[in-house]
């Protein structure tokens, strides 16, 4: 927290009742642990986040031409095969946060990303466009995720 926090850091530091040096500022920073590395996920969200690149290429020029304002107004068909479909199917329930839109659909088939508008209603509490806003009667104008975190 120090290079972030820096005088809320160096304040509590001054409370710990074991302190190896006079300031937080003068600490090692932590080691990492090696059992943390992993080679596979590495590899994986670098193909992922090459995908983001042409993503965001692709809603950048649908802001520019007023489709969009924001990206969470955006859904995303990504048509592929192979490793790639199987790359996506494993992080589909993450897909959405990563690529920052409402909606994404996985397709298998030639490679092609698509981008529309998003279906649905926005969610006045995440801002997510969802079609089943109101579907809970508890809270009617809130998407399922958000009106699941309030019961």
């Amino acid at each position: 927290m120090a290079p972030i926090t820096s005088f809320l850091s160096e304040e509590v530091y001054q409370f710990f009742p074991v302190r190896t040096q006079d300031s937080v500022f003068l600490l090692d920073f932590p080691k990492t642990n090696p059992a943390w590395e992993n080679p596979q996920i590495i590899e994986e969200f670098s193909r992922l986040f090459k995908l983001r690149e042409e993503v965001s290429k692709q809603l950048e020029e649908m802001r520019q031409n007023k489709v969009i304002g924001a990206s969470l107004e955006a859904r995303l068909v990504l048509q592929t095969s192979g490793d790639e479909f199987a790359l996506l199917s494993k992080y589909k329930d993450e897909l959405c946060e990563f690529f920052i839109v409402s909606q994404v659909e996985i397709q298998q088939g030639a490679k092609n990303i698509v981008t529309e508008k998003a279906r649905g209603e926005k969610c006045p509490r995440c801002w997510y466009y969802s079609e089943l806003i109101g579907s809970n009667s508890a809270h009617p104008l809130l998407c399922p995720k958000c009106a699941g975190a309030l019961t």
